[in-house]
């Protein structure tokens, strides 16, 4: 798998870093977009751009159906300055929520408290396409 700090830019590292929301846009089972803000977390350890969704959401159903996405962050400080990833995702159970923990300690806070009753967090792991980036 190709890291996705050797794909976009180091003009842009600082998005893959940055401590704000995201937007995933995935197909509902009509074809149409659904765009869910999240965090997510690029892992230095192995190049991946990953998410941690419980699969009590719309967005995991919409995923299994149909693993394109469109992933796009913008910096709050300069709106030009913007990652879109276009790709392909895979899903993983999240055993001993590890990813779960990751992604809490980068936005401080427990993830758990986002599930519902008998919710199971899985891994999201986005393959690149296509990366745009501006400004």
């Amino acid at each position: 798998m190709t890291n996705i700090f050797d794909l976009v830019p180091e003009t842009h590292h600082d998005l893959l870093e940055a401590t704000w929301a995201a937007a995933l846009v995935t197909l509902d089972a009509q074809g149409r977009p659904q765009t869910t803000a999240l965090w997510f977390l690029a892992d230095r350890e192995d190049g991946e751009l990953k998410i941690s969704l419980s699969d009590g959401r719309v967005k995991f159903k919409h995923l299994q159906a149909n693993p394109e996405v469109d992933f796009f962050i913008v910096s709050p400080a300069n709106q030009f300055h913007t990652l879109e990833v276009r790709g392909t995702v895979t899903l993983a159970p999240d055993e001993g929520r590890v990813l779960a923990g990751k992604v809490g300690a980068k936005y401080d806070a427990d993830l758990a408290g986002f599930d519902g009753p008998g919710e199971s967090r899985y891994v999201v792991t986005l393959t690149p396409r296509r990366v745009v980036t501006n400004g």
